[in-house]
């Protein structure tokens, strides 16, 4: 089953073709479709939806380090109470920068192409605050006066979240597949390829209080001046299975602290004392590491299958110019018309790195590490025509004012939708898209100097996908 025949999905009824043509040209760029990280937000907890004073008093020893809870410092509170601790939404500060990139689009990289048609524009996000509020961020600075727009985020779960809901036929990565990939029933080779940043981390934290090494199986011991710390590389193995964290450990606990000091300093909050903000950055590999591991072929493809089938089947539509048939069954449904130009996916950094894997991405963007899914980068896909053979116009470029390299370039077979003759007309080209670092902390305005473009690299081999779709 080629990709562009892959997502047979589930669309609600006859969508209208009102203006269809007037708004798709036949050659030239028709569609373009952003699948978007979400913002900077505030940190989770070690296995609960907030950190808390206790779990940084076992972490944390260093007297001199500060790590915010504060909701309010963090700009995620909700309520007016100065002890609402930080919690994984969207903060004030990233709100803002997803902003700025959505005005971005407008004013400079799409200018000639969006023409300010709040219609053609179309939104999917995961149902939580910090994907929709994403959304309407990037929405808001694209289209300022089109304030109805307001992304979907009923039944998505499929396509963001499939990982939380497996499957018989699409089940999460087993251990013996783990330790395959490990070479080991554990992380330790793993670790050896990060060991430099995690001993960083752990001489930062001057981690841990000894209850963090301890096992059920060993207490530990209060008569022993020894056992009153130990550290991160000390903290025993458990195996955890969720799809997101395969274990418990020394690379999952640093993993954690290093995504955190990021996420501080994205957000444009006081950096540690003992750290740059280029450190910080450099300690992010850590995280980079973990996310490598989990976003392995087989969560790819069993997790990630359902949104690039629904992102094809958006192309797929706008070159038929009319809706795919219907399917029963529950969501994800394909609820944008015909006339979409411009379609928004508000996902996690996970989505983006499963469609790399399923499409066999690179990305290297200056000031980040390689193919890392940074708060608001995006992989951006365009879908271009060559004129038919009968209508040899050509349309205004996108790629000349907006100085884009060459890009990887897919295609596939659309004889159901046109003819054969004119199958090869279509194509698509990929782009990550990011700001700097410093850009982000700051909140600048962005412009061409501070905003980063790298082509997708292709195999050509991998042009022509097959995708197996996990839905019942």
């Amino acid at each position: 089953m080629k990709l562009g025949r892959a997502a047979t999905l589930l669309a609600l009824g006859m969508l209208s073709l009102v203006n269809a043509a007037m708004y798709t040209p036949d050659s030239g760029l028709r569609q373009v479709i952003v699948l978007s990280r979400h913002g900077v937000r505030g940190p989770y907890g070690l296995g609960t939806e907030s950190p808390s004073e206790d779990l940084l008093k076992q972490y944390v020893l260093n007297p001199n380090l500060n790590l915010p809870l504060s909701a309010n410092a963090w700009g995620t509170s909700e309520t007016e109470d100065p002890a609402e601790i930080v919690s994984p939404k969207l903060t004030k500060h990233g709100f803002h920068v997803v902003k700025q990139m959505g005005a971005y689009f407008r004013d400079h990289l799409y200018e000639e192409f969006l023409n300010a048609a709040c219609e053609e524009t179309f939104a999917y996000a995961d149902n939580n605050q910090r994907d929709n509020l994403t959304a309407l961020a990037f929405l808001s600075g694209l289209y300022p006066l089109c304030t109805e727009l307001v992304p979907i985020t009923k039944e998505t779960q499929s396509l963001f979240e499939q990982g939380q809901d497996p499957t018989a036929n699409c089940p999460v990565c087993s251990r013996a597949v783990y330790e395959g990939i490990t070479g080991s029933n554990d992380t330790r080779f793993v670790l050896q390829e990060i060991q430099e940043e995690v001993a960083e981390v752990n001489e930062l934290l001057q981690c841990c209080a000894a209850s963090v090494c301890s096992t059920d199986e060993e207490p530990e011991k209060s008569d022993s001046t020894e056992s009153a710390t130990c550290d991160l590389f000390g903290i025993p193995t458990q195996w955890n299975g969720a799809f997101y964290l395969p274990w418990k450990d020394t690379l999952s606990n640093a993993d954690y602290f290093s995504e955190w000091l990021l996420l501080q300093s994205l957000n444009n909050m006081s950096l540690p004392s003992q750290l740059s903000f280029e450190k910080i950055l450099s300690l992010a590999r850590i995280h980079e590491t973990h996310m490598d591991l989990i976003t392995n072929e087989v969560n790819s493809a069993n997790f990630g299958a359902t949104l690039l089938a629904h992102l094809t089947a958006s192309f797929e539509q706008n070159i038929m110019q009319k809706p795919l048939p219907v399917a029963k069954g529950e969501g994800p449904h394909l609820l944008q018309g015909p006339e979409n130009r411009l379609l928004y996916y508000a996902a996690h950094d996970i989505n983006l790195l499963y469609v790399r894997n399923l499409l066999r991405l690179q990305w290297h963007t200056k000031g980040w590490h390689p193919h890392q899914p940074v708060p608001g980068g995006m992989l951006v896909f365009e879908l271009h025509a060559t004129p038919t053979k009968s209508n040899k116009q050509t349309s205004p470029t996108t790629s000349e004012f907006r100085n884009l390299k060459s890009t990887g370039r897919v295609s596939w077979d659309v004889e159901v939708a046109v003819d054969t003759e004119d199958a090869s007309r279509f194509y698509v080209k990929l782009y990550f898209v990011a700001a700097y670092p410093e850009q982000i902390r700051n909140g600048d305005e962005l412009s061409s100097e501070n905003v980063r473009y790298s082509s997708c690299y292709v195999n050509p081999r991998q042009l022509t996908c097959f995708v197996v779709l996990c839905l019942e």
